[in-house]
C-alpha cells in the first residue's frame, strides 16, 4: 500500500484514502465537487476533483491535480459527495456506493458492475445501468437506450429462476428477463415481486416466475406505470400478446393509487403475466411466449 504524503490541501477539499479493501472519497463541507474515480496504472485508482484538488489520505499519493491510490484485490469504492450540488463519475471497473448527499447532484455509475446510489435531498440525476441499485428518491434516471420491441416468439426449454439485476429481491423465469429489463429501462419501473406463492393465485403465473408486480422505480412515476399498462393492455381484458393477463384499473386489488386505495385493502400496482404452456405450480414451464427486444 502506498504511503500518504504531500502538502496540505484546501480545507474543503475531498479526502481520499484506502481502508482495507475500500477506496473512500469523502467530500468536504461547502464545496461543490466534481469527482471522477477512474482506473489508473495496474493495481491503482486515480481520483480527481475539479472543484478542489483532493487530499491524499492513507494508501494514496498526490498526482498532479488528483491522487493515485492502491487498488487492493476485491476493492470497492465509496463516495460521499456531501452538501451542495456535486457531480460524481465512477468510471473505474469496480463496484461502487455513491451517496449524493444534499444538493442537486449528477451521478454517473456506468462502470459495468453492480453499483449502489443514494441520491439524498435535492433534485438529482443519475446515469446508470439496470443492474445498479438506485434510491427511489433519484428524480431523473438515464438507463441508456431501452431498445425496441420486436415480434413475439416462443422459448422452449432453458427456464429457471434468476434475480432481476439491480432488483434482486425479485426473481423471474430467465426467458422473460430481457423483456423485464426493457420495461425497467423504458418505463423506469420497480419490480416489486416476481416469483411468489404467498398471497398470489396458486394456479397463476407468480408461482411459475412468469409474472411481475410493478410500481414506479427510480426516476419513474405512476404516470409511467399507467403508460406501460395501456401499452400492455390497450383494451380492458384484451392484453397484448404475449401477455396472458394484465391487472390494472378495473381489476380487483390492482390499479393506480387513485383507483386502488390501500386503506380499503387494495395494493396499488400493475400486474403482468406471460403466456405459457400448461404447467403445475412451482414448476418450470416447458414453453413461454415472450416479446423480443432488439
Amino acid at each position: 500500500m502506498l504511503a500518504a504524503c504531500g502538502g496540505a490541501a484546501p480545507a474543503n477539499a475531498a479526502t481520499v484514502s484506502v481502508e482495507g479493501t475500500v477506496l473512500r472519497v469523502a467530500a468536504g463541507a461547502a464545496e461543490p465537487n466534481a469527482i471522477v474515480v477512474s482506473d489508473g496504472a495496474p493495481g491503482s485508482f486515480t481520483v480527481t476533483d475539479a472543484g478542489a484538488p483532493p487530499a491524499a489520505g492513507p494508501g494514496c499519493l498526490p498526482a498532479g491535480v488528483g491522487v493515485t491510490c492502491s487498488a487492493p484485490p476485491g476493492a470497492t469504492v465509496e463516495v460521499s459527495a456531501g452538501d451542495l450540488g456535486d457531480s460524481v463519475a465512477v468510471v473505474a471497473r469496480v463496484a461502487a456506493f455513491v451517496d449524493g448527499g444534499a444538493g442537486d447532484d449528477a451521478i454517473d455509475v456506468r462502470g459495468g458492475l453492480a453499483d449502489s446510489v443514494w441520491c439524498g435531498g435535492g433534485r438529482d440525476s443519475v446515469t446508470a445501468e439496470p443492474l445498479d441499485f438506485l434510491d427511489l428518491g433519484c428524480e431523473r434516471v438515464d438507463y441508456g437506450l431501452a431498445g425496441s420491441v420486436g415480434r413475439s416468439a416462443s422459448r422452449t426449454g432453458g427456464g429457471g429462476l434468476v434475480p432481476v439485476p439491480g432488483q434482486t429481491w425479485a426473481r423471474v423465469d430467465r426467458r422473460i428477463l430481457p423483456g423485464v429489463l426493457y420495461l425497467i429501462r423504458r418505463y423506469h419501473v420497480r419490480i416489486d415481486e416476481g416469483y411468489g406463492t404467498v398471497g398470489h393465485e396458486p394456479f397463476g403465473e407468480h408461482p411459475l416466475g412468469l409474472a411481475v408486480d410493478i410500481e414506479p422505480g427510480a426516476g419513474g412515476t405512476w404516470a409511467d406505470v399507467s403508460r406501460l399498462a395501456r401499452w400492455a393492455e390497450p383494451r380492458q381484458n384484451r392484453p397484448r400478446f404475449p401477455f396472458r393477463w394484465v391487472g390494472w384499473n378495473g381489476d380487483y386489488n390492482h390499479g393506480h393509487p387513485s383507483v386502488c386505495k390501500p386503506r380499503l385493502g387494495c395494493a396499488p400496482h400493475l400486474h403482468l403475466s406471460w403466456s405459457h404452456t400448461s404447467t403445475r405450480p412451482r414448476h418450470v414451464a416447458r414453453t413461454v411466449w415472450v416479446f423480443e427486444v432488439r
